[in-house]
């Protein structure tokens, strides 16, 4: 299958912003995915000991009405899961469908997976410590002129600008 061009930004972010509003109207809350994992993961554990969860100060948030914690009331989850299905179709359409590991040619691919992995752990401690990911915090939070949306925009950009010459090496 021939490789299609992405789509332009403005297009891109129309459809953004209009499903971001379509879900404010829907749901009456913000578009956010970093709650999902650990809603997910505080459903399974409960499947063996829901007493854990009721006592883990982190996980009895999770807890629902009559202390039932159960994925399918979870609206963060079917995002999620939406994410994963909408990325997939999307590069199948686009012929951008294949399984590799995108890195500099003198990068050794162990190390490249080394990187992804430390890097997803930081970004998930810090996802959690913003209490939100770019999605929430960014799309949302700065949809709805939140002073901390706007600060965390700006820390993200200002993050991402600072580091990308530390690691361009491993791209290049």
């Amino acid at each position: 299958m021939q490789q299609r061009g992405y789509w332009g930004t403005l297009i891109g972010g129309f459809l953004v912003g209009t499903t971001l509003f379509i879900f404010y109207y829907v749901s009456g809350a913000g578009f956010g995915a970093s709650g999902g994992f650990s809603q997910l993961s505080a459903f399974i554990i409960a499947l063996f000991s829901k007493s854990y969860i009721a006592s883990n100060a982190y996980t009895a948030k999770d807890l629902g009405e009559h202390s039932i914690v159960h994925i399918l009331y979870n609206r963060i989850f079917f995002i999620d899961i939406g994410i994963f299905i909408g990325g997939f179709v999307s590069a199948l359409i686009g012929g951008r469908l294949r399984f590799s590991v995108d890195k500099g040619q003198t990068t050794p691919t162990s190390y490249r997976y080394a990187l992804a992995f430390f890097g997803g752990i930081l970004i998930a401690y810090a996802t959690r410590y913003a209490r939100g990911c770019t999605s929430g915090q960014g799309l949302a939070g700065a949809g709805a002129y939140s002073i901390g949306g706007w600060l965390f925009l700006f820390c993200v950009f200002a993050g991402v600008y600072l580091t990308a010459r530390l690691f361009r090496r491993q791209w290049l």
